[in-house]
């Protein structure tokens, strides 16, 4: 939505993708390793130190996001939401 603006676009975009998402729960170890992201990646937000923890310790090895500050993420690939051909190869991987 901060892209395009467009809130209903949003809501439709993020049900598309919805299937992709799995949710886990903060460990101690993910908070340990989002201060680490946090204090070493000075372009993250908090939260986005978070999310990428809770990704690496699982081994999840892509966020799908438009926030470019995920790029300086080392073992973590973002892939944009409006990049439609690879979200929809996401898609059918998971067929």
């Amino acid at each position: 939505m901060r892209q395009t603006g467009d809130r209903v676009l949003a809501v439709a975009t993020a049900r598309r993708v919805q299937i992709l998402c799995q949710l886990h729960d903060v460990q101690e170890s993910d908070v340990n390793l989002a201060l680490w992201l946090f204090e070493t990646h000075t372009r993250l937000t908090a939260r986005d130190a978070t999310f990428a923890a809770v990704a690496l310790n699982r081994g999840v090895d892509a966020i799908l996001s438009a926030d470019r500050d995920f790029d300086q993420i080392p073992g973590l690939e973002r892939i944009d939401p409006q990049d439609t051909a690879r979200v929809s190869s996401l898609l059918s991987d998971t067929g």
